[in-house]
């Protein structure tokens, strides 16, 4: 799809809208969209995705109040925002509502 980045970003300062798999490694590392990946830097900012962040401060914008900063780690995890049924690897079976 147009617009989004899959790959690896290496640099003082990275940042990414829309990310299916991005691993960002920097100083700052922003994500003001969706990602899904890994940043590891001395700040790393996100707003929804799956995503693990390893980093000094690590910032989520989505999910309880008191889970949005936490120094050294952080993690989200809501598969609902990359659901791409072309995927030949998507489990459709997920998506089957039981009769």
């Amino acid at each position: 799809p147009g617009g989004l980045f899959k790959g690896y970003q290496i640099g003082l300062v990275n940042g990414v809208l829309d990310s299916p798999g991005c691993y960002q490694y920097g100083i700052i590392n922003l994500a003001p969209e969706r990602l899904r990946g890994v940043q590891v830097g001395l700040t790393c900012s996100a707003k929804d995705g799956n995503f693990k962040q390893f980093g000094l401060l690590t910032f989520r914008e989505s999910g309880p109040w008191y889970s949005r900063i936490t120094p050294f780690f952080g993690m989200r995890r809501n598969n609902d925002l990359f659901r791409d049924y072309d995927d030949p690897c998507y489990d459709y079976k997920d998506d089957k509502e039981e009769i």
